[in-house]
């Protein structure tokens, strides 16, 4: 008899919502009310972050039958804490080669442990060894020989005799102040002619500085463009801590690193170097 109580006032709440345009309450005010029977039957699947989920939906223990989380790589164990408890099942689906983001790990939290870590250690695991983002098998090569034991399986849709990775050796380049302008003005002008075709583009460096002097040896007319492809997502322009899961046609890589002013290459690669710099690599 309460049950059926509640779903009546649940349905009229929805329906003075539904004829409303505006002011409208917050959903975890709408949660916590009678209509949330009615919301769980129209609205069985729910899609959004664990932080969200924590913001929005009050702290009901197995309101959800399970929860898919996926990136677990990129999202810190405290941070999913509120989904985990809200669902009666949890799969949890990330790559441990994965860089986690470099908030993560700044100063006071360089021990942060990601959801995947966690369930790495306490649940238990499936490969999935199918990879189909690179159309040539080239692209994933040094990724599945380094870092994946050789045991992805790729699914090629390009002919492999067609060449997929280009080194452009720029010999007169000075890494100076974590930027080589030779080498930038060699990659701005590839992209140059890349940006008068319709394909998507993607550009990395491994330092906000050289993507700053790859932008500067553009002319304002090219920024400009540049900047249009973004906005329409037909390009994208980052360093290499900001790029993971972007896709693209073609790929400019400014690695940048070469010798000093006075002739000398030093081993310094920046946050290669440091805690998960492997991972950058990948």
């Amino acid at each position: 008899k309460t049950l059926k109580n509640e779903l009546i006032i649940g349905k009229r709440i929805l329906s003075r919502l539904f004829s409303r345009k505006r002011n409208f309450p917050a959903l975890r005010t709408i949660l916590e009310s009678e209509a949330s029977h009615w919301i769980s039957l129209l609205k069985p699947i729910w899609l959004s972050s664990p932080v969200q989920i924590a913001m929005d939906l009050p702290l009901i223990k197995n309101r959800f039958d399970v929860a898919i989380i996926d990136e677990a790589s990129q999202l810190l164990l405290s941070h999913s804490l509120g989904a985990i408890y809200r669902s009666k099942q949890l799969i949890v689906a990330g790559d441990s080669m994965q860089m986690a983001p470099s908030a993560f790990f700044q100063r006071g939290t360089s021990n942060a442990l990601t959801l995947l870590d966690q369930a790495a250690f306490n649940l238990p695991q499936s490969p999935l060894k199918f990879h189909y983002r690179s159309q040539h098998e080239e692209l994933i090569q040094f990724s599945n020989r380094h870092f994946y034991n050789n045991e992805l399986k790729t699914w090629p849709s390009l002919q492999r005799q067609k060449q997929a990775i280009f080194q452009h050796f720029i010999p007169n380049g000075i890494y100076h102040e974590r930027q080589n302008d030779t080498e930038a003005k060699a990659l701005a002008a590839a992209l140059k002619k890349l940006l008068q075709h319709e394909d998507k583009i993607g550009v990395v460096a491994f330092s906000l500085q050289q993507l700053q002097c790859i932008y500067n040896n553009l002319n304002h007319k090219e920024q400009a463009l540049l900047e249009e492809k973004i906005n329409q997502r037909q390009a994208f322009f980052l360093a290499l801590e900001q790029v993971q899961g972007e896709e693209c046609d073609h790929l400019l890589i400014s690695f940048g690193f070469g010798k000093n002013q006075s002739g000398e290459f030093n081993l310094r690669f920046g946050p290669m170097n440091q805690s998960q710099g492997g991972k950058r690599l990948n």
